[in-house]
């Protein structure tokens, strides 16, 4: 789990490591904390990974229970990416938004 929140490996390899576990759980495995969110958002802007690739990450990530999400505005920025024909599609503008909100 943590392979996906920090992206240590190929985000398609963190997806199905992921779903060797299951969603329901008592217990919080993980912390996903703004530095992850922040370097997921620099990797869009340099290029590294696109729009559907944040869009993938934070929907592995997003209703699982047993990672805990640091914050309410940690929370609704993983919502918002994971859903971005609901809120606002990410593009550069979007992710110097959240960079610069104290997350």
């Amino acid at each position: 789990m943590e392979n996906l929140i920090q992206l240590k490996l190929p985000l398609q390899q963190s997806i199905s490591t992921l779903a060797q576990f299951e969603w329901d759980s008592e217990i919080e495995l993980v912390n996903l904390e703004a530095s992850q969110i922040q370097n997921v958002l620099k990797l869009f802007k340099q290029g590294t990974i696109s729009s559907v690739d944040v869009e993938a990450w934070a929907n592995a990530i997003e209703g699982r229970d047993d990672i805990k999400i640091a914050s309410l505005l940690i929370r609704e920025a993983l919502y918002e990416l994971a859903n971005p024909y609901l809120t606002k599609p990410l593009c550069i503008e979007r992710a110097n938004f959240w960079l610069s909100q104290k997350l």
